[in-house]
């Protein structure tokens, strides 16, 4: 009676982590003090097409960037770009809410070309939502580089709703590590 019990608490574990793409080669000890050279010296964990949706994770082995304003491990995805077509790509944290611990990341996204120009920075729409918006100035490849900001580490920055009936909410707090979603939308800007 107890191994069916056990295996679908497992079943349901897996179900709600899924498969995210995480970086394979360890780049944790590898610092960047400017976008352009993080751009050009990490590899992508891997391309995001329009209308397509991946999960992704920033954990311990995800480089460290740190410039004025932005500090945080990163990971970055790979788009082809067509010269005008219009764009509108998001990047939505995952909460980190199994047990007592309410955390996720606080994304700060940048759409940048292959040379390590920066085209446009996020808007934030929430706390761990971020999106550019826009068209391609040229057919090429970009980069969507995604930090999780870590100047706000263990700080509050939202409230989730345990119980909105007796007005029972606890505070989720900014994480280094997490998962999220990059989503090309078809939408446009």
């Amino acid at each position: 009676m107890k191994i069916p019990f056990i295996a679908s608490v497992l079943f349901v574990l897996l179900a709600i982590n899924g498969c995210a793409s995480s970086r394979s080669d360890y780049m944790g000890d590898m610092n960047f003090f400017d976008i352009s050279t993080a751009t050009m010296k990490t590899k992508p964990i891997g391309s995001v097409d329009y209308g397509e949706s991946r999960k992704f994770k920033i954990t311990n082995s995800s480089p460290n960037l740190e410039t004025d304003g932005n500090k945080g491990k990163y990971e970055i995805f790979h788009v082809s770009g067509t010269q005008g077509r219009p764009y509108f790509i998001s990047v939505v944290a995952i909460c980190d809410c199994l047990g007592f611990r309410k955390q996720s990341i606080i994304p700060i996204i940048y759409l940048l070309k292959k040379n390590g120009e920066m085209l446009q920075r996020g808007t934030q729409v929430t706390p761990t939502a971020q999106y550019v918006s826009g068209k391609f100035p040229s057919s090429e490849d970009y980069f969507v580089l995604i930090i999780a900001d870590t100047t706000k580490e263990g700080e509050s920055v939202g409230r989730l709703d345990v119980d909105p009936v007796r007005s029972i909410s606890i505070a989720l707090t900014a994480a280094n590590t997490g998962t999220a979603f990059i989503n090309w939308e078809k939408k446009t800007p």
